[in-house]
């Protein structure tokens, strides 16, 4: 009985060394278009404050404040916001709209402009530690992000019903 005959060491380590230099170089550039498609979403940036403090008046009022410092509008950007009361919770959303000079108001927010937006608390609603705030919005390549207000502020892609509303790169229409 004879062994097949499966080619030498060097051959091996040759093929190893080629296939992982391939699955590294496919790796890089599958990073580099993800950072690429961040780019944009990276530079918006939003917060919620109280800028004097609660007065223990109600309501009691939070101020949203986003800024895009990017070169591109954004676009649909609103606040979505889980108030826990009691033993149900309100949802609550605020769109943020702007009005350039001569033009009507659009749901967008255009290049190294910001708005602010303010979130009214309720007596009987939970304290502001308690409640969900978060900030989506899409950018101009159609892609939706959202941005937690609540602590972290971590941005990722929007998901919905379990599935990411992206649409793959190649399928996007072009604008």
């Amino acid at each position: 009985m004879t062994w097949p005959d499966w080619g030498n060491a060097p051959a091996w380590f040759s093929a190893i060394g080629t296939t992982s230099s391939v699955v590294f170089a496919v790796s890089l550039y599958a990073r580099s278009l993800k950072d690429k498609e961040r780019q944009q979403a990276s530079k918006v940036s939003a917060w919620a404050d109280n800028p004097q403090g609660w007065t223990g008046e109600w309501p009691r009022q939070v101020l949203i404040n986003v800024h895009n410092a990017s070169d591109l509008p954004i676009y649909e950007p609103e606040t979505r916001t889980f108030i826990p009361r009691g033993d149900s919770a309100r949802v609550e959303t605020i769109e943020f709209w702007h009005r350039s000079t001569g033009m009507r108001e659009t749901r967008q927010l255009p290049a190294g402009q910001s708005s602010q937006q303010v979130l009214e608390l309720w007596e009987g609603d939970a304290d502001y530690d308690h409640v969900g705030i978060t900030f989506h919005f899409t950018d101009a390549a159609g892609v939706a992000w959202e941005r937690d207000l609540s602590g972290t502020g971590k941005l990722q892609q929007y998901v919905a019903m379990g599935k990411a509303s992206k649409v793959p790169r190649w399928l996007r229409r072009k604008h």
